[in-house]
């Protein structure tokens, strides 16, 4: 269950600290000044600067509001981002934050960092050729401005300055020094980003471009202080988790030292070497070149660590050819300390300050060394602890949220308690199962059954292959092409064990289009009484039901299909077992079903278990495999049947059946954490939430995890 609790606490974590971390809401804007550099101010070529606030006809850009009782399950970019908040907090961290203009909100809030560490190159893939005036230069400014602002919903232009075929620079980003530009996925916040008119693969940049590059370049490192030689780290999409790679770079590089891209350009980017030497001559001759930097090293451990007490001890490889000086955290909550154990590796204690709060997810140790030199060390660290607190946060706010209420009585939900000596006497049992919508829907049905036993009331048995039944309320009507009579009941029984019956007007399809209208067994309609859905009222009337042996009905309940993952499948097939074999003891009734009918099972889910006959073979290629490994097995408490009811998704926790229902028999149904909520929840909430057994069975669960994660106390039992 290690990964189980990994991906919990990071997406708590990530739900704190939110996508975009700053240190300050205010902070007063400054127009660029750059002593020699002629900018040409956005009021100058910006045509339409209604365009970056929110709510306009064309630009709406997502909001950040989310359901406080619901935390989803974290995306590649926000793990990423917490990787980087939490590792790289430098280069990540900003300094602050404007969210309106005279009163008017921006639709992408404006961030500011004050210290940049390095410049990223681009090309806006106009053909440079097609630019034959200044004036044309300034209409594809609009248009890249418009591109990125509407189309792309980076809430303004994602270049910080752009640079037209006559050296002629644009102000690009609105907010003047040291905004933060949208123009390389993770690197956007420390980087400045300047791109030249052109599309470089097949254009070549003009003298005029080249040379703008350059003296802005210097101007903007003379600003902030950056060596072009100074190493930084870049950062990539990666599959792997963090799904993020650190590369190091120099302080002067071009878009694709970031990305999968080709910007800026084949044509370009082969000529930045020379383009930093310049700059670096520029700073020599201006005695503004400042000493370069090497980065710290970053180790990323991709185990996650499952911590059960608050003060722990690990040990990690790590390369450290002195001894340590000091050795420290941001993140909060945490208490470390570190111990050299030889050149490959340390050890470190790591300590939960205050046990009534979170010291969970992603954590990053500053390693100082004697002499000088510092590491990092990443980690994902996940408490037991953590996530109790974290279950105890979401319920409570959404009992309170939705005006919850307990039920004031106990009682049990068991009437008998049933042995493993009875489940295998109920296995070899028939299931008798009442079609809803066939009873419900159709006044006629349309039968096809090759070799079949079709028996009515009086026992007399017709020869026809194909035959219609009519309902007429008090009777029923049996047409055949040599056959017309009125009958009280009637059965149709394959001949072959594996033969079917076929309802053929009977409209119901899975997601792929697969008929879902044959049956194994016997098909009977009779009358009988049936509640109905949408009234709750319960009448007498012709019902159609199937009856069959109880493995082909565990068969062909579809409580989860073939993309799910395999240990997924095999904890609902097990769920679908314990639910029917609590029903086929005589002392328990469903409440849906009415005392006199004598089926026992409905095949809507809305009532009981999806069961849908012999189209699962069609449907669920898996399914016989799933049912073959576990075939005669059933979960018990205290080797007792277990009764575990199931849901497709919460919100975030699952609910005890005592506090729900009133329950005192079943200890098992209690409160869990799930880690995959959805904010539509709307069901009972107790027992196994789908979402979450199927994002635990992703990441590597068995299906015995599953069961005893979501049922604490319960266990896989053979019969």
């Amino acid at each position: 269950m290690k990964l189980l609790t990994r991906t919990i606490i990071t997406s708590a974590i990530l739900a704190c600290i939110g996508f975009i971390p700053y240190n300050i809401y205010a902070y007063t804007s400054k127009e660029w000044n750059l002593p020699g550099i002629k900018i040409i101010k956005r009021s100058q070529w910006v045509t339409d600067e209604s365009l970056i606030y929110k709510n306009t006809t064309t630009n709406n850009v997502d909001s950040n509001d989310t359901d406080e009782t619901v935390t989803t399950t974290p995306t590649k970019s926000q793990v990423a981002s917490n990787y980087l908040s939490t590792v790289f907090p430098e280069q990540v961290l900003l300094d602050g934050i404007i969210t309106k203009i005279n009163n008017k909100t921006l639709a992408w809030s404006r961030g500011y960092k004050t210290q940049k560490s390095h410049i990223i190159v681009h090309h806006t893939v106009n053909d440079l050729t097609t630019i034959k005036t200044p004036e044309q230069a300034r209409a594809i400014a609009n248009s890249i401005f418009r591109y990125h602002t509407v189309t792309n919903k980076r809430g303004d232009i994602g270049y910080n300055f752009i640079i037209d075929p006559w050296g002629n620079i644009y102000e690009g980003r609105g907010g003047g020094e040291s905004v933060v530009g949208a123009h390389a996925k993770y690197n956007n916040a420390a980087s400045l980003g300047i791109a030249l008119m052109g599309n470089f693969e097949i254009n070549e940049p003009t003298k005029e471009q080249l040379a703008a590059l350059t003296k802005l370049s210097t101007a903007l490192m003379i600003k902030y202080n950056i060596n072009p030689d100074s190493e930084i780290y870049s950062h990539i999409d990666d599959s792997a988790e963090p799904y993020i790679k650190d590369v190091v770079t120099d302080a002067f590089i071009g878009h694709r030292d970031t990305g999968k891209t080709a910007c800026p350009g084949k044509n370009l980017y082969s000529q930045l070497p020379a383009i930093q030497q310049a700059i670096r001559s520029n700073l020599v001759v201006e005695k503004k070149l400042s000493p370069a930097k090497k980065v710290n090293k970053v180790t990323f451990i991709k185990k996650p660590y499952t911590l059960t007490q608050d003060s722990t001890t690990l040990t990690f490889p790590l390369s450290l050819p002195s001894s340590i000086q000091s050795c420290t955290t941001k993140q909060p909550n945490l208490s470390i300390s570190c111990k050299r154990i030889d050149n490959t590796q340390i050890s470190v204690t790591i300590k939960k300050t205050d046990p009534t709060k979170l010291a969970s997810g992603l954590t990053s140790i500053i390693i100082t060394q004697t002499g000088g030199g510092i590491q990092k060390l990443a980690l994902t660290l996940n408490r037991s602890s953590d996530q109790r607190i974290l279950m105890e946060q979401t319920k409570k706010t959404y009992i309170t949220k939705h005006n919850i209420t307990f039920p004031k009585t106990e009682s049990n939900k068991f009437q008998a308690k049933i042995s493993l000596s009875d489940i295998k006497k109920y296995t070899k049992q028939n299931v008798n199962v009442l079609l809803y919508e066939a009873s419900t829907t159709l006044s006629e049905r349309k039968f096809l059954c090759q070799q079949c036993t079709v028996v009515d009331d009086k026992g007399i048995r017709m020869n026809d292959n194909s035959f219609t039944i009519i309902n007429n309320g008090t009777s029923l009507t049996y047409s055949s092409k040599t056959t017309n009579k009125s009958i009280k009941s009637i059965s149709i029984t394959p001949n072959k064990a594996d033969g079917t019956t076929f309802i053929t007007n009977y409209n119901r399809t899975s997601y792929a289009g697969i008929a879902w209208n044959n049956f194994y067994g016997t098909i009977t309609i009779s009358q009988q009484p049936i509640k109905l859905l949408d009234t709750e009222d319960i009448r007498n009337q012709y019902v159609v039901t199937n009856t069959l042996p109880f493995d082909l009905y565990l068969r062909g309940i579809v409580e989860s299909n073939d993309t799910e993952p395999k240990e997924k499948a095999k904890t609902m097939a097990l769920l679908a077992k314990n639910y029917i074999l609590f029903y086929l003891h005589p002392q328990h009734r469903h409440p849906s079903i009415p005392e006199k009918a004598n089926y026992i099972a409905v095949d809507d889910a809305r009532i009981f278990q999806k069961y849908v006959g012999a189209g699962v073979d069609m449907t669920l290629k898996n399914r016989k495999q799933v049912l073959s490994e576990t075939n005669n097995q059933v979960i018990t408490y205290n080797n007792n049947l277990a009764f575990l009811p199931y849901f497709s998704c919460s919100a975030g926790f699952t609910r005890s059946a005592k506090e729900k229902y009133g329950w005192k028999d079943t200890p098992y149904l209690v409160t869990v954490y799930d880690p995959n909520p959805c904010k539509d929840f709307n069901g009972h909430g107790v027992g196994l939430a789908g979402n979450g057994a199927t994002y635990l069975a992703n990441n590597g669960s068995s299906y015995e995890d599953i069961i005893t994660y979501f049922y604490p106390g319960t266990r896989i039992s053979t019969y």
